[in-house]
């Protein structure tokens, strides 16, 4: 996922890698929806200071957040259309994540 103030760009996926749902959600019906994951899922996100809380709200419901340093997200800011924007960052398989 990758979090932006009106939204945040969701990419969910199988274990095959297949792109299941791919989606913005609202900050505010975030949490509802994540309350939806099954117990141990993984949901992976860019490094930043909101990141941070929301992990641990994560975490305490039974998911495995994790968070990607912001230097292995840097170098594809400067691509410009198919670099760096929410909707790419969060795409299971892009370059850098």
């Amino acid at each position: 996922m990758d979090l932006a103030k009106r939204a945040h760009q969701v990419n969910v996926v199988d274990n095959a890698e297949r792109t299941v749902l791919a989606r913005p959600v609202p900050p505010h019906r975030f949490a509802q929806r994540a309350g939806t994951l099954p117990a141990g899922a993984l949901v992976a996100m860019e490094s930043c200071s909101g990141a941070h809380q929301l992990a641990r709200r994560l975490r305490l419901m039974g998911l495995d957040a994790r968070l990607i340093a912001p230097h292995f997200i840097a170098p594809f800011r400067v691509q410009g259309a198919s670099g760096k924007n929410e909707t790419n960052d969060a795409e299971p398989g892009h370059q850098g994540c």
